[in-house]
């Protein structure tokens, strides 16, 4: 329900909150900023219930660069409970008589203004009434939607994505919007989109690399990621200094050549911490995220949607801790932990290095499947893949003790896909090493080097079995008969008009009476489930791991074990297909 605000009543004036105190984490090797550097506000919470209809407030934001610049409004009025039980809403006004010539030429507030600190009368006095965070949901407007500075480091369970208003707020709305129905204010705010932007990828391939990583079960976060470009590059000119209430504000789970933050507002910055957003990145709850300073491009204006901030961001100043319904906060001064994700895919003469810090470990998998796709995707520019070989390397602890993994592989294709399967490979192994208990990665090294412009792809064409001296081939139709002593088998492979016979033999002990299957398959066709729960099985699966140019031989007999043969192919390339054979022994 909305609440009328009456001009008689007056200002109740809260006492002095400092945001929440949170446990440092240690120093990693990027250095430690100076926290006097940051501009200190410690802002004063204003009682939001003690504000009245028309009272003059003035918001702090920047629309370009790292200056904040100052934006009046009004109260319109209050949302009782509008963000959550016990946390009401306040509706400003930033609109009418060209009072912000900045906004009306943008549209309206903007994604990225989320956090921006909304002051009762002049900054200066510093009693604050909340920050921006909401918009309404029919488009551009002047009319935010602002979360309350004393309920702004509250932990609640859920952040609603919508607030809706009632009948009279709604046609409250339309008369200080000229261009919103009372319908279209009945739709109510929601939340500006702060979430999670990914940078560094092509994002005329995330939809297709999506849909891909979800037919073929990856589990990657990707979707939480919107890819609008509102996160730019790195820049390198912005620094704790450009820390302020009213400046920009980033919280990234990796950031590097392959980056994925959130852009905002700094709300308020008091003793070395900080609070922004007045929203949740993405509801971590408990966070390590990076906290950074950030260089505004310029606001894109929307006639959609809201319009939004495109924004470069500087090297970590700090760690976000909380990530909450009302905001996220944050240390300065003290650097986030990180695993750190590195890649490199060579062509020709053509080489591209890429290298992300990763500060949430639940990002991982996704950053080293974009990092290594994306490699790709740079360095062919849209030639073929042809057949690839690549290597990896996986080091962390495991309960303390440190451990290091490595493997290799083939890959070949004509298309986009083969990149996506050799990313796909390895994100899906530091997925399941990630999920451990008690296993923390510290770095995940990935080379690849194409090897030929061509797809080397060989097929199994037949399976022939050494009988009386010589080879015979085995009948898919008819049962192979084993006999204890040595099973001398050959895999006639093809690519083209080239052929190529890959020899395998099985030691038969004791098959005993019955029957069996014999399975032939090239390594492309073996299906590999990665999924550990101790690292000592994860171990074991690296060390069984069939690469693509190696066929497999499996034999198993009813009442007897499983025999399991690898042999390599001689030439480049990847082996597909295989051939089921039943087996059975002869009668006594």
């Amino acid at each position: 329900m909305s609440r009328a605000l009456s001009p008689s009543r007056g200002l109740a004036a809260a006492a002095t909150v400092g945001v929440l105190l949170l446990t440092p984490l240690a120093v990693t090797g990027l250095g430690t900023p100076a926290v006097a550097d940051a501009a200190a506000d410690c802002a004063s919470p204003v009682d939001v219930s003690g504000l009245s209809r028309g009272d003059a407030v003035t918001a702090l934001s920047v629309t370009a660069g790292t200056t904040p610049e100052e934006f009046p409004g009004t109260v319109l009025g209050v949302i009782t409970d509008g963000i959550a039980p016990g946390v009401d809403m306040v509706m400003i006004d930033f609109g009418g008589a060209g009072a912000n010539p900045a906004m009306d030429e943008i549209g309206g507030i903007w994604q990225g203004m989320s956090g921006s600190p909304v002051y009762l009368g002049d900054p200066a006095d510093g009693n604050i009434v909340g920050a921006v965070a909401y918009g309404l949901s029919y488009g551009p407007s002047p009319i935010a939607g602002v979360t309350p500075y004393a309920d702004m480091d509250t932990h609640m369970p859920t952040a609603p994505a919508r607030v809706g208003v009632d009948g009279k707020t709604a046609q409250q709305i339309a008369r200080a919007d000229d261009g919103a129905s009372r319908t279209d204010a009945e739709r109510g705010f929601r939340i500006l989109r702060s979430g999670l932007t990914l940078s560094g990828v092509d994002t005329s391939e995330l939809g297709r690399v999506r849909k891909a990583a979800a037919k073929h079960g990856l589990t990657l976060r990707s979707r939480t990621f919107s890819a609008d470009g509102t996160v730019g590059a790195r820049a390198a000119d912005v620094t704790v200094d450009d820390v302020a209430a009213g400046g920009n504000l980033a919280a990234s789970v990796a950031y590097g050549d392959i980056t994925m933050a959130g852009v905002g507002t700094t709300t308020s910055v008091c003793g070395g911490e900080l609070v922004g957003f007045g929203h949740p990145l993405v509801q971590g709850g408990e966070v390590t995220y990076g906290l950074h300073p950030a260089d505004a491009v310029y606001v894109q204006p929307d006639s959609a949607w809201a319009p939004f901030k495109v924004a470069n961001i500087g090297d970590p100043v700090g760690t976000i801790e909380q990530d909450r319904m009302t905001g996220i906060t944050g240390t300065l001064g003290t650097l986030p932990d990180a695993a750190t994700v590195t890649s490199a895919f060579t062509a020709g003469s053509t080489t591209q290095d890429l290298s992300t810090d990763v500060y949430e470990s639940d990002y991982l998998p996704d950053v080293v499947f974009y990092s290594g796709y994306t490699g790709a995707d740079v360095v062919l520019d849209g030639d073929p893949m042809g057949t690839q070989e690549q290597a990896w390397t996986m080091t962390g602890t495991a309960d303390g003790e440190p451990f290091a993994f490595s493997g290799s592989n083939v890959f070949a294709g004509s298309s986009w896909w083969s990149s996506y399967q050799a990313a796909d490979e390895v994100a899906s192994l530091a997925y399941y090493l990630n999920r451990i208990d008690g296993v923390e990665v510290d770095a995940v090294d990935v080379t690849a080097e194409q090897v030929s412009t061509e797809a080397q792809t060989w097929s199994i064409l037949r399976v022939d079995q050494r009988k009386g001296g010589e080879w015979t081939p085995v009948s898919d139709r008819k049962s192979l008969k084993v006999t204890e002593g040595t099973l001398k088998l050959r895999v006639v492979v093809r690519n083209g008009d080239r052929t190529a016979r890959l020899p395998l033999s099985v030691d038969i002990d004791d098959t005993g009476r019955g029957w069996g299957y014999l399975y032939v398959r090239g390594g492309d066709s073996v299906y590999q489930r990665s999924r550990a729960g101790t690292i000592e099985k994860f171990a074991q699966k690296v060390e069984d791991r069939v690469r693509n140019d190696q066929v497999q031989l499996e034999l198993r007999m009813r009442g007897a074990g499983r025999t399991t043969v690898v042999t390599d192919l001689p030439r480049q390339g990847i082996v597909r297909g295989g051939q089921y054979i039943s087996v059975s022994t002869p009668r006594r």
